[in-house]
């Protein structure tokens, strides 16, 4: 449920610029402010052979587009890295803009990525992205690459037989330009054109910078560090909670004044070893209904947290950045997580710490107002 704010706000998507190397497509847009807290570490700098073909945001971005792109299958094998691990973090200064009508919106800030899982050659972690001010933009668990390439990750042989492909989609629409380091993606269709550019580190396959861009919107993200973290063991098995159907009421309130304005159901999809899909189904009232699936591993998933977690006070703590996921209560009510940047709450989450289901969500927009998630009963 913590894809909420994302959704809800459907109509002001999240893309981000800042300044890079001139790209078609791309506006400029100068300067971001440098991320509080300095990240001095540097990445391993070796990376194994061996590795199984997956697929990700080069070949399949789902970052600031609206569909994936269509790029030839790369045969090969690849594998994660070893440092690519659960309690990793990886820390982006971003930026961006989009386009609706003759709205439009922009806005600079920071994205976290905290990795929860790697198994099956999968990436699965939080993506917290925060404004400058400390405003929640989005947060939730996301698959957040394969073996191939991810959000933060490309794996330097997949990139090199990207390249290789290039002379294939002749008369296609598509473009794939670049060398060492950098790949530019480009396609063009009837009405509309689709611009992926992605700079990252030879050794280890860091993405150092990348842009994505539409006629409407905009998105960029530049590497600003990584540590790890000590996560919770990590849960041996999915709660039980997980095959059920539940639906939540959806309320927002703002200066003491509450309004309802839709229902959320989440339901089992499928699992695939320690990743378990669920059918998300948001029926907002001035917005119809939307589709979209949420992913879950055994220690959170979308609408619950696994009991084994709640015996620890804290859940992580990036003390670089002050942002942590703790323990505020416990009473007859439940188990009360508080997603907190700086001590102040950013989502409120009420758990049965018997089955780990969330009762009670509240996103918090501003000082005067939130966004209210209820379990109908």
């Amino acid at each position: 449920m913590k894809d909420l704010w994302f959704l809800i706000f459907l109509t002001i998507p999240v893309y981000m610029i800042s300044q890079v190397p001139s790209v078609p497509g791309f506006p400029a847009i100068p300067g971001i402010p440098t991320m509080p807290g300095q990240i001095p570490q540097q990445f391993p700098q070796q990376l194994p052979q061996q590795q199984l073909p997956q697929q990700g945001p080069l070949s399949q971005p789902q970052v600031g587009l609206p569909g994936p792109l269509k790029l030839p299958t790369i045969p090969g094998n690849f594998k994660l890295p070893d440092w690519l691990k659960r309690g990793l973090v990886v820390y982006y200064k971003v930026g961006g803009r989009s386009k609706l009508g003759d709205q439009s919106s922009a806005f600079t800030g920071m994205s976290v990525f905290i990795v929860w899982e790697t198994s099956s050659n999968k990436i699965v972690g939080d993506w917290i992205s925060l404004s400058n001010d400390g405003m929640l933009i989005q947060s939730g668990l996301k698959e957040l690459g394969r073996s191939s390439d991810g959000i933060f990750y490309v794996n330097p042989k997949y990139a090199e037989a990207l390249l290789r492909s290039a002379g294939n989609l002749k008369n296609s629409g598509v473009t794939i330009q670049g060398g060492p380091g950098n790949i530019y993606i480009k396609i063009v269709g009837q009405r509309s054109y689709q611009n992926v550019y992605v700079k990252y580190d030879l050794k280890t396959g860091v993405i150092l910078s990348s842009q994505y861009a539409t006629p409407d919107s905009s998105f960029f993200m530049e590497y600003a560090g990584y540590e790890y973290v000590n996560l919770p063991p990590p849960s041996g098995t999915f709660p039980p909670v997980i095959q059920g159907t539940y639906n939540w009421v959806l309320s927002t309130s703002y200066m003491g004044m509450e309004m309802q304005f839709g229902e959320l159901t989440i339901s089992q999809g499928y699992v695939q070893g320690r990743v378990a899909y669920f059918r998300g189904k948001y029926d907002l009232y001035s917005q119809g209904v939307h589709n979209q699936q949420l992913i879950g591993v055994p220690d959170i998933g979308p609408h619950y947290v696994n009991p084994a977690l709640l015996s620890n006070d804290i859940i992580f703590d990036l003390k670089q950045i002050g942002l942590r996921l703790v323990v505020v209560g416990r009473d007859y009510n439940g188990v009360t997580l508080e997603l907190q940047y700086r001590t102040m709450p950013l989502i409120r989450s009420v758990v049965d710490p018997r089955t780990g289901l969330i009762t009670y969500m509240e996103q918090f927009i501003s000082n005067m107002g939130s966004i209210r998630s209820y379990l109908k009963m």
